[in-house]
């Protein structure tokens, strides 16, 4: 039992999680600039929101509204797409 095992994904499961990283990427693409920045550094980069706070040369409770506003962008964008993100991601974790 090799409890890491890379999961095959069928065409369609391909295709369906091609798909679904393309809207993914137009929904960021769309955030407000100063929006779409702070998600990119924490969200894509990993850092933390004192140190995007520091880059940007903001507030760390902006950061924390920046990122919030764009979660909420992704939810409503996704929200038809949910399930399909839930059985790709869940079929990762297996």
């Amino acid at each position: 039992d090799n409890k890491y095992e890379v999961p095959v994904l069928t065409p369609e499961e391909v295709l369906q999680y091609t798909e679904l990283c393309r809207k993914v990427d137009a929904i960021i693409q769309h955030l407000p600039p100063q929006c779409r920045r702070a998600f990119q550094l924490n969200r894509l980069e990993g850092k933390k929101y004192v140190d995007v706070a520091a880059e940007m040369q903001i507030t760390t409770s902006a950061v924390e509204r920046l990122i919030s506003r764009a979660l909420t962008k992704l939810r409503t964008g996704l929200k038809d797409d949910w399930i399909l993100a839930f059985l790709l991601i869940s079929h990762f974790l297996v």
